[in-house]
This record gives structure tokens, C-alpha cells and sequence, in this order.
């Protein structure tokens, strides 16, 4: 069983000096929901909105709304904000919140939109080798101390181990 003291510096070592995403960050993805922006407005709003500095810097409290950004961030803000949010689920293990971060992580099935999951896939394509060891790491230390009134993140996190994308051999 996978320990918190072990899992937390095994994200930092895994995803070491992430740079910050200055063309995309957590608040332009969210303003994303509501607006089409161009690119030059999501730099604007990352400079403004914020707080820059190394991923283990950015406190939990500022990645709200997960399951909305998640949504609009690429490659490089996955690999930036992911780290982060995994270190928050681990330290402070609440249901919505892990809730959020097993949907980020759960691919979608390719039968049913190819479309989708070749999103997924791009979104998550910088997440490999010891980054994709250590999330599944976060999943079985999920799975190993889920809330005992959550029936289904068990089965969901068993069908996200289960997938090709998180194979790891």
C-alpha cells in the first residue's frame, strides 16, 4: 500500500521543474468554458489571473473547478497542473476532489468517439514513463483510501488501471 509520505515526493521527483504554462494557465482555461478567446486573450488572462511560479507552489485552494479547466488545458498545462492537483488529492483525501481527478485521468472509451479520446490522448501525450508510473500511483493510493460511503470510485479506478493508455509496461 502505497503512503502518503511516499506518494507526495514521488510526484515532485516524477514531474521535477515543470515550466509554467504562460500561454495557457488554470484561469484561461476556465474563461475558456464561457468564451472563445484567442490566444493572445489567454496569455492576458494567465498573466493576470495566476499565481505563477513552480507547480508545487501553487496552493489547492487555487485549482477549483477541476472538472472545468481539465477541459481546456493542452499537453503543457496538463503536465503543469496535474502534478499539483494529484499533491492536493493526496494530502487531503475528499471525496469531490479525487472524484474530479479520477474523471481527469479516465480516458474515453475510443469505440464510442475516436474523437475524444484522440483528445485525451494529445491532452495527456507529455504524460509518460515515470509521470504515468507516479499517476497511477496516485490511483491505487485513491483506491486504498476512498471514502466508505463512495461505491463507485473503486470500480472506476479499476477501469482506468485496466486501460491501455495507463499501461506502464
Amino acid at each position: 500500500m502505497e503512503s502518503k509520505n511516499r506518494v507526495v515526493p514521488a510526484i515532485r521527483l516524477a514531474f521535477e521543474d515543470v515550466p509554467f504554462p504562460i500561454h495557457c494557465g488554470w484561469n484561461a482555461a476556465l474563461a475558456k468554458d464561457t468564451s472563445v478567446l484567442t490566444a493572445k486573450e489567454l496569455i492576458q488572462i494567465t498573466n493576470m489571473a495566476d499565481i505563477k511560479g513552480k507547480w508545487w507552489e501553487i496552493p489547492f485552494s487555487e485549482l477549483k473547478n477541476c472538472s472545468l479547466a481539465q477541459c481546456y488545458l493542452d499537453a503543457k498545462s496538463v503536465e503543469f497542473y496535474l502534478p499539483a492537483f494529484m499533491t492536493g488529492i493526496v494530502k487531503n483525501m475528499v471525496r469531490p476532489d479525487y472524484g474530479h481527478l479520477i474523471s481527469w485521468l479516465k480516458p474515453p472509451p475510443m469505440s464510442e468517439n475516436l474523437e475524444q479520446y484522440n483528445y485525451f490522448c494529445d491532452n495527456f501525450s507529455l504524460i509518460k514513463s515515470k509521470k504515468k508510473i507516479v499517476c497511477v500511483e496516485v490511483l491505487n493510493y485513491i483506491d486504498n483510501n476512498l471514502d466508505s460511503k463512495d461505491p463507485y470510485s473503486k470500480d472506476e479506478i479499476q477501469k482506468i488501471l485496466e486501460h491501455e493508455f495507463w499501461s506502464i509496461m
